[in-house]
Formats: C-alpha cells, sequence, structure tokens
C-alpha cells in the first residue's frame, strides 16, 4: 500500500498538543487563518519524501522506522514524570536519551527548511545558514532541486539509518526535560539557538525537550523549569522559523495571535524581531 500523505512531522508526536477530541489550534499560513483541525491533518503533504524515480515509499518508510523508536520514549516520558519529595524526576535511560538526541537532529533536516539547508551544506564547510527563513517562493523553486536530491539521496537502502546512526550526542551537550506553560510549535518544531549549543523542541503543551552545550548548561538536574521570559522567547521563535503552521492546544491568545500577523504580514519583519539580531 503506497502513503501519500506524508509528514514531515511525525502525528506520533503532534497528537501531545491536541485535545480529547483529537484537535489543535493551527494557524495556517496559506490560508491566512487559524482553525480547529484534527492533529492528523496538519504538517504534511503528498509525496513529499518522494524522489526522481517514481513513487516508491522508500525514503517514507525509513522514517516510519526511526519514528517508531523514538515514539515509545516520548511516551514514557509522559508515563513516568512525577514528583518525588518536591522534586520532578523522570524515568529516561542514557540509551534512550541519546536516541532522543538522533531525533531532535533528524527532524532539523527532514522538514522542507532542513532538506535545502542539508543539501546545500554538504561538503560545503563554508556553507553559513542564514538567519532569516525561507520564504515560500524559496522552497517552491528548491522542490525539484534540493528537496527532491535530498529525496533522491536518503531512499538508497539503510542511508538513512546509517545517517541517524551517526549523530552522536557529544559529550558537552547536556539533557534537559524543561517544564513550562502553553508552549506552542511549528512545521519546524527545533529551534536553535547560540550557534546551534541550545536545541528547543517542545514535546507538550508543558514539556520541551532541551540539549545544551556546557557552556551554557543551566542545571545538573534532569529535569529544569524555565522562566516566563524564556518560554515566551522560545514560543516567538517557533512562529519565526513557521513556514506553513504555528500549532497550540489551546486557542492562541491575543499577543500570540498579534505576534503571528506581525511575523507573516509585516513588511521588513526580519530587520525589526529580535530573533534576527
Amino acid at each position: 500500500m503506497v502513503t501519500k500523505k506524508q509528514h514531515y512531522y511525525p502525528r506520533c508526536l503532534i497528537k501531545h498538543f491536541s485535545n480529547e477530541d483529537g484537535k489543535l489550534y493551527a494557524y495556517i499560513r496559506l490560508a491566512n487563518k487559524t482553525n480547529y483541525v484534527n492533529y492528523q491533518a496538519v504538517c504534511s503533504e503528498n509525496y513529499t519524501y518522494e524522489g526522481s524515480s517514481g513513487v516508491d515509499n522508500k525514503l517514507e518508510n525509513a522514517l516510519s522506522r526511526l519514528e517508531s523508536i523514538i515514539s515509545p520514549i516520548i511516551e514514557k516520558i509522559f508515563n513516568t514524570i512525577s514528583v518525588v519529595n518536591n522534586k520532578f524526576v523522570v524515568d529516561i535511560s542514557e540509551d534512550e536519551i541519546e536516541s532522543l538526541y538522533k531525533y531532535v537532529r533528524l527532524q532539523i533536516d527532514r522538514t522542507d527548511t532542513g532538506r535545502i539547508n542539508f543539501i546545500r551544506s554538504a561538503g560545503n564547510f563554508n556553507y553559513i545558514k542564514r538567519k532569516y527563513p525561507f520564504t515560500l517562493e524559496e522552497i517552491k523553486q528548491c522542490k525539484n532541486k534540493e528537496i527532491l536530491e535530498f529525496n533522491d539521496r536518503f531512499k538508497k537502502s539503510e542511508l538513512l539509518e546509517k545517517y541517524f546512526g551517526s549523530n552522536s550526542k557529544p559529550n558537552d551537550m547536556n539533557f534537559h526535560l524543561v517544564i513550562g506553560e502553553d508552549f506552542i510549535t511549528s512545521d519546524n518544531p527545533v529551534v536553535t539557538f547560540n550557534d546551534g549549543k541550545e536545541l528547543y523542541m517542545p514535546i507538550s503543551q508543558n514539556l520541551c525537550l532541551l540539549f545544551q552545550h556546557d557552556s551554557l548548561n543551566c542545571s545538573k538536574e534532569v529535569i529544569v523549569q524555565i522562566t516566563k521570559e524564556k518560554n515566551k522567547y522560545i514560543n516567538e521563535s517557533q512562529i519565526e522559523t513557521a513556514n506553513y503552521y504555528v500549532l497550540s492546544k489551546k486557542k492562541f491568545d491575543i499577543f500570540t495571535n498579534i505576534y503571528i500577523n506581525r511575523r507573516f504580514h509585516e513588511k521588513n519583519w526580519e530587520l525589526k524581531s529580535r530573533h534576527f539580531k
């Protein structure tokens, strides 16, 4: 059976932002409106992982196999996080942390933006990712160039699995599970700060994965709580890096709606935003 609708942000992760009815709030950029939709209806595109040789689902199936590794770890986090002696604890092993890091790196690469950056940087050590997100027109122009080249490369037998395995967590990158309030996410759910020394990926309204370099490490504890200002900055970054969707379990408040509107409609917004300074 051929999978036509292919998600670049896995449903097994998006679902944790949905409510009991399986729906979430989605700002849909192409429609320029916010709808309350089923979580399975967002962050997908028909045949987005197919290559120049036609539809064979090879890359789609390889990605699904890796998602089957990460999904149980995420579920385990939700099932085991608790408070013991007034302290947050979670049952997670070093091997599971290693798998989370590898997946976060893969999630960066598997989106439209990630695939373009991956191909442009491959073998080009002087390539510098620009501060500003790609425009939709630029992405469209790359569909039959960098994005197609990425698909052709990684549909080869077990190449994606080998790449996934090669992205080992550096010893100087520390894992934290961040507790916050009203995290939102987007079609580019991993946001990076300080030249890649901090990787944030929200996994629910209240939890966010963080990998943080020694030079910035915030705590010796695995579970940390975040300031309201940092929480806000991460949410703003999700809006800044989004190409197609901004997603939330709760209705967007007035401040978030204003920020979304400014990000996508205000002229020369990238020159005004603090995220690109």
